[in-house]
């Protein structure tokens, strides 16, 4: 597919909203001091989190037409 398309926006949103939070969780009221002190004792919990969302937006949400990655989602997470 060339040009633009809305799986690109989708995914230009999630990898934004990704790196706001990144960049902000610490100040969220209760919910920031909890993870500081959760990434602070276990590492990994960070390094987890880092590669679902790395591996998110790397799969269906970049490359798949919105239709499509939503019917995946529903077939994976059990909702």
């Amino acid at each position: 597919m060339h040009g633009p398309a809305w799986h690109f926006v989708l995914w230009g949103l999630y990898h934004g909203v990704g790196l706001v939070l990144c960049a902000t969780y610490r100040q969220i009221p209760g919910v920031g001091a909890f993870f500081t002190t959760v990434f602070t004792k276990e590492p990994a919990a960070a390094w987890l989190l880092t590669q679902a969302f790395r591996r998110g937006s790397a799969g269906w949400c970049s490359s798949t037409p919105v239709p499509e990655a939503l019917q995946m989602a529903r077939l994976l997470l059990p909702v």
